[in-house]
């Protein structure tokens, strides 16, 4: 190819790649709320669980503890 058609046609593809990098950015920022809230709500979830299996770990120490040696 001639480098004056490659030139130009190498700025184009660079320009149309900068812009939807852009637009991918600010769709993810535009999103990010979302997926931030999910994941606080999971991470409560499972902190929910986990103390629930605190819990029932403490309970059986303590029933272990109590059993006649």
């Amino acid at each position: 190819m001639d480098s004056s058609i490659l030139v130009p046609f190498l700025l184009l593809l660079s320009f149309a790649g900068i812009c939807v990098a852009v637009l991918l950015l600010r769709k993810g920022k535009r999103n990010a709320p979302a997926i931030l809230d999910e994941a606080l709500v999971r991470d409560r979830e499972q902190l929910e669980r986990l103390e629930e299996i605190d819990q029932r770990l403490e309970r059986l120490e303590k029933t272990l503890h109590d059993l006649p040696s």
